[in-house]
């Protein structure tokens, strides 16, 4: 909901919970996803007891929902940019859930990261950091480059120059497995770490100018180069 403002700018699916899902806008239908198991309203449920003030919110193809307005909802979570959500008991959302957002302060963020390793559903899950103040529980395996890869394959543009940009811990995969791989200013240090090269920018135009300004250095002209003599080689040997 919260990238809807963006859509007039996109002509194409888009990317979305961080992976678990592909979204097109103009049919207004998901046309690839992953799931949590049934034992996701168990996660919530060992979570809820545990951390009581903890925020969680739960991400459906038809909507968002959260049970009990706690106070890091409140403190950490803005409805207006990411979208509006409703309350409700979770044993009422019948459909699909495709993550888990947990929302709270940074320190409660690594107990929940522990304590989440050492439950019987370790296995089950991908849990990431995708902000400051968000965990997120996924459908095991899922991350926006296995969701870039399937988009690619949608759109028939496997063969596709990729650049990506990213910040957060979520976005590290994307970030070694793109084309270019490209972290915000700010972005966390396991992002920085994952990219191609740092921006020293990270609003929003400021980002786009300075990829264009960096395309011709830092070798990355070369690596576009390369990228396309390997394309014209292999295209070459197929023929």
């Amino acid at each position: 909901q919260g990238i809807e403002r963006f859509v007039d700018m996109i002509d194409m699916p888009v990317v979305l919970l961080n992976g678990a899902g592909i979204y097109d806008f103009n049919t207004r239908k998901t046309i690839w996803s992953l799931s949590l198991l049934p034992s996701a309203s168990e996660v919530v449920r060992q979570i809820e007891n545990a951390f009581h003030d903890i925020g969680i919110i739960v991400f459906t193809d038809e909507g968002m929902y959260y049970e009990r307005f706690s106070q890091s909802l409140r403190n950490y979570y803005n409805f207006e940019d990411h979208g509006a959500a409703e309350q409700k008991n979770y044993t009422e959302v019948h459909t699909a859930w495709r993550k888990i957002l947990l929302v709270t302060n940074e320190e409660t963020i690594g107990y929940v990261r522990d304590f989440l390793a050492k439950t019987e559903y370790a296995e089950q899950y991908s849990f990431m950091q995708s902000g400051k103040n968000f965990y997120e529980i996924l459908p095991l395996g899922a991350n926006k480059w296995g969701a870039i890869s399937e988009l690619r394959k949608i759109a028939g543009a496997e063969q596709r120059y990729v650049i990506c940009v990213g910040d957060s811990e979520n976005d590290v995969r994307m970030l070694e497995k793109a084309d270019l791989g490209i972290a915000v200013g700010n972005a966390m240090q396991c992002a920085k770490i994952a990219a191609d090269f740092i921006l020293a920018s990270n609003n929003d135009e400021g980002v786009v100018a300075e990829i264009i300004r960096q395309l011709p250095k830092k070798n990355i002209a070369d690596k576009i180069e390369k990228y396309y003599v390997n394309i014209v080689e292999q295209t070459e040997k197929s023929t």
